[in-house]
């Protein structure tokens, strides 16, 4: 009996503690998740936005060394897996990386046509993160390719500018954080435990121990059994 009642709060209490610190994993997890993605989604349309202006000032004047190079230096972020620009007919113009230039889009399994297709004719992008992989962000932005023909005649031609970023690293880094808070609340909520086990112990469990041994002296018919409590 000594052993069950000193023993039985501490371990709800450890129980209580380990709840308490998944409980806080899952929701500083889920938190810091929803911000890398909300943050991911507004400096993707910020940046993407700022190189599609800068395409839209070169690709129409055909210098295409210096709109391949914008392109390039952005795809030096580590977190961009994918960056390239498709034309009308989804064939690659310029790319992150270079063996898919001259190469139909498709041939990229993450590249969706549909999706480029619809924003080559609303003119309206489209940012959104992979259903099965929450860790992928995938944009399709219209770039307008050039605004003559070759004879000369006016003519607009819309491409897409498409990139596929990972927020894997970040994940990564956020989970390890959250996963620290938590183990730093536990530690805390067990050394709180250890004492309010010690306290109970010398309050609660000896004075019962004494109890019980009173009481069963007097079940062998003791009757001069004393507490001393």
């Amino acid at each position: 009996m000594k052993i069950r009642i000193g023993l039985l709060i501490p371990l709800l209490l450890i129980v209580s503690t380990f709840a308490s610190s998944m409980l806080i994993f899952n929701d500083t997890m889920s938190s810091s998740k929803r911000n890398i993605q909300d943050d991911a989604i507004r400096q993707a349309h910020l940046d993407i936005s700022r190189l599609k202006n800068i395409l839209y000032n070169l690709l129409p004047e055909k210098k295409y060394a210096e709109a391949k190079l914008n392109l390039s230096v952005m795809a030096m972020d580590t977190s961009i897996k994918n960056l390239f620009l498709v034309d009308e007919d989804n064939i690659i113009i310029f790319a992150n990386r270079y063996l898919y230039e001259g190469k139909p889009a498709e041939d990229v399994s993450t590249f969706q046509p549909n999706n480029a297709s619809l924003v080559g004719k609303t003119n309206q992008p489209k940012i959104f993160f992979l259903h099965d992989k929450e860790s992928t962000l995938k944009s399709y932005h219209p770039v307008i390719l050039s605004i003559e023909n070759s004879q000369g005649l006016p003519i607009k031609r819309v491409g897409s500018l498409y990139s596929e970023i990972s927020l894997d690293r970040k994940l990564y880094l956020a989970r390890q954080q959250a996963l620290k808070q938590s183990i730093v609340y536990g530690g805390i909520m067990v050394s709180v435990i250890m004492i309010v086990a010690l306290i109970l112990h010398y309050m609660v469990s000896r004075r019962l121990y004494k109890f019980f041994f009173a009481a069963k002296k007097l079940a062998q018919v003791n009757l001069e059994s004393r507490s001393d409590i």
